[in-house]
C-alpha cells in the first residue's frame, strides 16, 4: 500500500523507481479485485530548506516589526515586511526586459545554498533591528541572545 508521504525524486532513477511503485500498487490492487482508488500528486520543485533556528529568529523579528508598524497605525501583513526588508536591505536582483529596460524585484532566499541562507537570514534580522531603532524608534530585542 503506498502511505501519505513525501517522496524526494532527485534524479531519472528515483522517478522511474517511484513510477513503478505506483504502477505495483494499481496492478496488486487490480488483481485483488479492489475498487480503483482516486489519488492525488501534487509536484513541487525542490528548494533547499533555511536552517528552521534562523528561520524562527527572522519571523519573530518579522512579527515584532509588524508590531512597531501597528503602534504607528500601520497594518502590514508580514511578507509584506518580508519583501521590505529585502528591498531595503538590497537584497534585490535585475530583471531585463525585452525592450531594454530594467526593473528590480526582490530575489528569493529559497534558491540559495544553505550557507547563504544562514547569512541572508542573519543579515535581515540584523539589518530589521537597526532600521526599526533608527527609523520606527522602536527596539526590537535581538531573538539570537
Amino acid at each position: 500500500m503506498i502511505m501519505a508521504k513525501d517522496y524526494d525524486i532527485l534524479n531519472h532513477d528515483d522517478f522511474e523507481k517511484f513510477c513503478e511503485r505506483i504502477r505495483r500498487y494499481i496492478v496488486q490492487r487490480k488483481i485483488e479485485g479492489a475498487k480503483f482508488k482516486k489519488m492525488k500528486f501534487t509536484i513541487k520543485s525542490w528548494r533547499k530548506s533555511k536552517t528552521p533556528p534562523q528561520q524562527k529568529f527572522y519571523w519573530v523579528v518579522v512579527s515584532e516589526m509588524q508590531k512597531a508598524f501597528y503602534e504607528l497605525g500601520n497594518e502590514f501583513h508580514k511578507e509584506e515586511i518580508h519583501e521590505f526588508l529585502k528591498k531595503e536591505h538590497g537584497y534585490t536582483k535585475t530583471l531585463v526586459l525585452k525592450n531594454g529596460k530594467t526593473i528590480k524585484v526582490t530575489k528569493s532566499i529559497a534558491d540559495n545554498s544553505e550557507d547563504v541562507n544562514i547569512k541572508v537570514m542573519m543579515d535581515l534580522i540584523d539589518f530589521a533591528i537597526r532600521w526599526c531603532a533608527i527609523n520606527l524608534n522602536y527596539v526590537i530585542n535581538d531573538p539570537r541572545k
